[in-house]
């Protein structure tokens, strides 16, 4: 093969990986839209918490780390939603062997119990629910 010859072949080649390289980014695009359509059918609010770009936000509420003080009807909640998290751990304690499983499985039913009383007291943005304020702790 002759130079110019190799220049036009990778001209070329250059010309197909190009193409090649639109093709990948209007596929992803059409990934992109079906994700997003995807997250709106499971979370009605999800669009909510995106950007201009429409991407997902990460921001969290000013008073995400304070103690918030729950009310009256809210410590009333969470006393409910614990005592059926206790009733489903001792259930759970009666019907699965003990092993690793198990301690895993209590250790995340724990954990769910704790974000319920999060979601007792925080609105989806993570404001206070109810009008309280956050607080220190006492």
């Amino acid at each position: 093969m002759s130079a110019p010859d190799d220049f036009m072949h990778y001209f070329n080649r250059a010309g197909e990986l190009s193409e090649e390289v639109e093709r990948l980014k209007a596929e992803i695009g059409r990934q992109h839209d079906e994700i997003k359509w995807l997250r709106k059918i499971a979370d009605p609010c999800y669009e909510q918490f995106l950007t201009e770009e429409g991407r997902p936000t990460m921001t969290l509420h000013d008073s995400t780390f304070d103690y918030i003080k729950p009310t009256d009807a809210q410590m009333h909640d969470m006393t409910a939603a614990r005592k059926a998290a206790t009733e489903y751990a001792t259930a759970l304690d009666t019907l699965i062997p003990e092993g690793p499983d198990k301690t895993y499985l209590l250790r995340k039913l724990r954990e769910v119990a704790m974000w319920a009383n999060v979601a007792i007291t925080r609105n989806q943005d993570g404001s206070p629910r109810g009008g309280q304020n956050a607080m220190e702790p006492a």
